[in-house]
This record gives C-alpha cells, structure tokens and sequence, in this order.
C-alpha cells in the first residue's frame, strides 16, 4: 500500500493536462480534499480502488467529469449511495457519459442505494458483488 493522499496528487495534476487513465488504488485517498473537475477534463478512466473512500459526498466530486467512462470504487466503505439529492433524477450533468462502476466489496446495504445509481443515465455496467444487499 503506497501513502497517497490526494493533496499529494493534486500537486502534479496541472502537470498532465491530457491525462485519460489515473489508477491510484491501494492509497490512502479518503477524501478528494479541494477537487477541482478542470484538473481531470479528459479522464476517461480512474480507479480509487481500495482507499478507504467511506463518504459518497467524495464520489460525487467527481460527477461532473465530462469525459468520465469507467469508475472503480471497489473496496472502499461505501456503505451508501445517494445521488439523487445531489440533483435532479434524469440530470445529464451528473456523470454525463460514465458507462461502467465498480462497487465490488464496498459493504453496500440496501437496494434502495443500489437504486441510485439510475440516476446516472449513460450507466451500461455495475459491478456489485461481495456487498451485503446480494448477500
């Protein structure tokens, strides 16, 4: 396990404007402490696999990605999701074009978080087992 935190990251971030994959799994990224979208406008790929994630506030920092395709939040504390207060149902702005998310091992309890993820209209592909609501 590296030590990452995303202040660290965010430090090199203006660096890589054209940047399409970020895989930071395995850190300590609990919190996308000061995320700024402008940093990420051609991120098609991030991965924040097992890093403690535990707030789905932190995921929806990311919502407004454009270029967002594929999303890997496995192993993380996401024991809720909520999305739609975070917006209208139907919104287009929230993760406009995300076809793919991975929640693998995430302890997500009920389906009605599962039902959340509706809300985000481009979704083609959920990863889900090892969570208790398929339990």
């Amino acid at each position: 396990m590296m030590e990452l935190t995303w202040d660290k990251v965010k430090v090199i971030l203006p660096d890589l404007p054209l940047l399409e994959e970020l895989y930071l799994y395995n850190n300590r990224i609990g919190t996308l402490t000061n995320f700024d979208p402008s940093d990420l406008q051609h991120l098609t790929i991030l991965n924040l696999e097992n890093n403690g994630l535990s707030d789905w506030s932190e995921v929806m920092k990311l919502a407004s990605l454009p270029q967002l395709k594929s999303l890997i939040l496995s192993s993380n504390k996401l024991t809720n999701i909520n999305i739609t207060s975070f917006g209208d149902r139907g919104d287009s702005c929230i993760f406009p074009v995300l076809q793919s998310i991975s929640l693998k091992g995430c302890n997500i309890e009920t389906w009605g978080s599962v039902e959340e993820l509706n809300a985000i209209q481009s979704l083609t592909e959920l990863r889900i087992t090892d969570n208790p609501v398929i339990s």
